[in-house]
């Protein structure tokens, strides 16, 4: 859907565009380590953390962090990142010292309908509203039917950037016009 194109514009055009953009696919992230991988953590503060590690949040220090698939949240770590959300600190994992501030624009991400996943029990309803602050809705590519074509020929040419003459040939664009996207 290009959440993620997105976010990283709207980094682009900030006031914090001078600051790092950061992404955190929590589908890839299993849900012990959720809250971990965006706060990080101290040596020590598990069997497998050998050394400091900064998180999403620190390493996005004064720019943006974008969390996409936020329904994949586990309740424990949706509880983190309230508190993070609404005191805009955190405390890195097995750190004893002061909790850090939290100076970084948030942007969330999901396909999924998160008032649905509120009503099923699914997502907290305290987070849901602090998250739901400025929604916009990317519509599915196959609703944007016309931009196929020219996001193809950006992506070749983000591959092939030393090779001007790549190109899509006119039946392959007709193709993929017409995949259910």
């Amino acid at each position: 859907s290009g959440k993620s194109r997105l976010a990283r514009w709207c980094h682009e055009m900030s006031s914090r565009k001078g600051g790092r953009f950061e992404a955190i696919d929590l589908s890839n992230v299993p849900e012990t380590l959720q809250l971990a991988e965006m706060t990080g953590w101290k040596k020590g503060a598990f069997t497998d953390a050998v050394q400091d590690t900064p998180g999403a949040i620190a390493r996005a220090e004064g720019g943006t962090l974008f969390i996409d698939e936020i329904d994949k949240l586990s309740f424990k770590a949706q509880a983190g990142l309230l508190h993070i959300l609404e005191e805009r600190k955190y405390r890195p994992l097995g750190e004893r010292g002061i909790e850090r501030d939290a100076n970084v624009r948030f942007l969330i991400g999901t396909n999924t309908d998160l008032q649905a996943a509120v009503r099923a029990q699914r997502f907290r309803e305290d987070l849901y509203y602090r998250i739901h602050v400025l929604p916009v809705k990317v519509p599915p590519l196959c609703e944007r039917r016309d931009e196929i074509v020219p996001w193809a020929r950006y992506m070749l040419q983000r591959r092939h950037n030393k090779t001007p003459s790549a190109s899509i040939r006119p039946d392959a664009e007709a193709l993929l016009q017409e995949q259910p996207w």
